[in-house]
């Protein structure tokens, strides 16, 4: 039987179905919605006009900027799809200006969760049968998680066994990446872990190589999903959602509300560790990668900076 290829506008019609493309569509109809009601032009677009849009797509949600970006990203990706040209630069950097301010005066309610810091992580693991590959393999996703400050996103990145490159002694080891949030295909960079103790990443690590024999197992994925018969299936990695289902399972188990955590509460512990540790600002930012000072919405112990402030405050060290 002869093979059928795919044509150029057979993929391209394809790509129009996916579900984001679905998204794409629905905001764009809302903002030529907007645009009528308002007797401005939609397309081509203007600065004012999405602008505009974006400031009553904001009151319309109670003052949250929290999708915003998304907003202006879908309907960049509509002028693309139509062969539309999108902002001149200096457009783009009056409409930037505006989201910026509207951000700064957000006045939702802070929907952050809460960060598991080591002392929680500690507790979990002690619930844990290290032992079982079960077992270990929800340990040394969690402990990995919050010593490498990862997003989940980078966390279950498909990375594998080849990615793991291991000093001499096997006392430390860099996870590379080829991309996250802040750095862009063909950038990569690389996580540093070091062995602090019996319930470091390190550690961890190692005992996980040896229970799975995984030292020459280059292709295989650090962190396996598992087959239809609940065997690890170290071709692919571990989906997003049976991660987050994992963390809230053993959030429960200690007696916390499961919702008030989620993937996200491992990078934030492990940056709020390193703050109540009094590591430098810089050096924090560096190990999570921001390229802004967003790492500071991660110090979210408010007790720890009441005592610092106090004591500084008493002592005069402030001066």
């Amino acid at each position: 039987m002869q093979r059928t290829f795919n044509t150029l506008e057979r993929l391209e019609q394809e790509v129009q179905e996916k579900k984001h493309s679905k998204a794409v569509a629905a905001t764009c109809l809302r903002y030529e919605s907007w645009c009528r009601e308002q007797q401005v032009v939609s397309f081509p677009v203007s600065y004012k006009a999405i602008a505009g849009f974006c400031c009553q797509h904001v009151a319309n949600n109670n003052g949250s900027t929290k999708s915003l970006d998304n907003l202006v990203s879908a309907l960049r990706t509509s002028c693309r799809m139509k062969s539309l040209v999108w902002l001149s630069d200096d457009g783009h950097y009056q409409l930037r200006s505006i989201l910026k301010v509207l951000k700064y005066q957000d006045v939702s309610n802070s929907k952050q969760k809460r960060p598991i810091q080591i002392g929680l992580l500690k507790k979990i693991l002690c619930g844990l049968d290290l032992s079982r590959k079960a077992d270990l393999f929800i340990a040394v996703l969690l402990v990995t998680g919050h010593d490498g400050l990862l997003r989940t996103v980078e966390l279950l990145s498909s990375r594998k066994i080849a990615d793991v490159i291991w000093n001499v002694d096997k006392t430390a080891f860099r996870i590379k990446f080829r991309r996250s949030k802040t750095y862009l295909e063909g950038e990569g960079f690389e996580v540093p872990f070091s062995d602090y103790g019996e319930w470091s990443a390190v550690r961890l690590m190692k005992r996980w190589f040896d229970l799975n024999g995984l030292w020459d197992k280059y292709e295989h994925h650090i962190f396996p999903a598992k087959d239809c018969h609940g065997r690890f299936d170290f071709s692919e990695t571990v989906s997003a959602s049976t991660f987050r289902r994992k963390l809230k399972e053993q959030v429960h188990a200690v007696g916390l509300d499961p919702r008030l955590y989620s993937g996200h509460s491992l990078r934030a512990g492990g940056a709020t560790d390193l703050f109540m540790a009094r590591v430098p600002y810089y050096l924090i930012k560096k190990m999570g990668r921001w390229k802004s000072d967003a790492a500071m919405m991660y110090h979210r112990d408010d007790e720890d900076m009441e005592k610092a402030v106090y004591m500084a405050f008493k002592t005069g060290k402030g001066n």
